[in-house]
């Protein structure tokens, strides 16, 4: 069963939306057809109607790409997720403590306690936070943020850190309000999160990679900004990454339509978790361990985002990239 979102706008209180795509996601088993509108008043993207909260669980325990991927995959991301968050972040900070609302299965956070930082993870997976606490010796809450800012021992932090995190939650004031709770005063909340407003989606369209089943909202820096700034925060800090102008050319509708096809063909006959599997074995402790030390010492190498090409792409300048990033400080 399906509910219907943002109605009222959750951030300017607006009534009317216009459908801007329809499509289905067979590939994800996401019954009927998804439609995605935008706020007529402060242009929020949102998927409505949607599933119910339980279904979209199962969902995320079925087909949630993130906690398929290699490590090596994962620890790879984390270098750029360093340059453009905790890195720009460390000099405006006075202890090196981080909690990562979202922490998935640790790797960033074992990165950044390996560079010295006392960390805590916040994750809703039972099975991701197993691996962050098992693997990684984590410090690990299971459960919503919610949840997390309600219990007898939590202790507040200078930098919190959300990454892909916002667009999936189904209430996003309540999010930036407990978010709030567990950030120390004159602290920082860092959100990087899908543009709702990328050149791309103009030229890609309902294929653009910030559309998919399990994305509830889609922020702009400006209505992300008038959201924070609502809830106790002040936005000090925001660019957009991802600057690259995608060419819609022939060839990549070729392969894109060559990859969906194949995807759902593994879909309908029930191997594509199988396949998914079997690419993305586990590796051994060892390996692990050995991932995550190289990748601490490229970091060490690395200057922050502002040194790399993307920084200076085409789209930046109109903070029109595929992904944004907001720091907020709490008032």
């Amino acid at each position: 069963m399906k509910i219907s979102v943002n109605k009222p706008c959750c951030i300017c209180n607006e009534d009317e939306s216009k459908v801007l795509f329809k499509t289905r996601y067979r590939e994800h088993k996401y019954p009927g057809t998804f439609i995605i509108h935008q706020c007529a008043g402060c242009g929020l993207i949102f998927n409505s109607p949607r599933l119910k909260d339980q279904e979209l669980a199962h969902l995320y325990g079925q087909n949630y790409y993130f906690f398929h991927r290699k490590d090596v995959i994962e620890f790879e991301r984390i270098i750029a997720m360093y340059q453009r968050t905790v890195a720009l972040m460390e000099d405006k900070i006075n202890q090196k403590c981080v909690a990562e609302i979202g922490s998935a299965k640790g790797y960033f956070l074992a990165v950044l306690k390996e560079l010295g930082w006392q960390t805590q993870g916040i994750e809703i997976s039972p099975e991701a936070s197993s691996f962050a606490r098992d693997k990684f010796t984590l410090k690990t809450y299971t459960g919503t943020l919610a949840q997390y800012a309600q219990t007898d021992d939590i202790q507040k932090m200078p930098l919190v850190i959300a990454i892909d995190l916002i667009e999936h939650v189904s209430d996003p004031v309540a999010f930036i309000q407990a978010a709030g709770k567990i950030v120390e005063q004159d602290g920082f909340l860092l959100i990087d999160t899908p543009n709702g407003n990328a050149r791309n989606i103009s030229v890609e369209g309902v294929k653009w990679q910030g559309f998919n089943p399990f994305h509830i909202f889609l922020f702009s820096i400006k209505n992300l900004t008038q959201l924070l700034e609502s809830n106790g925060f002040k936005v000090k800090k925001t660019f957009s990454y991802g600057n690259i102008l995608t060419q819609n050319s022939y060839k990549q509708k070729i392969k894109r339509c060559i990859k969906d096809t194949f995807i759902t063909a593994l879909s309908g006959l029930g191997l594509l978790n199988a396949v998914r599997r079997i690419k993305n074995h586990d590796f051994s402790k060892m390996a692990l361990d050995a991932q995550l030390a190289q990748t601490v010492k490229t970091m060490k190498l690395n200057g922050d985002y502002f040194t790399t090409k993307d920084s200076r792409g085409e789209l930046a300048q109109k903070y029109r990239g595929d992904n944004i990033v907001v720091m907020a400080k709490k008032l």
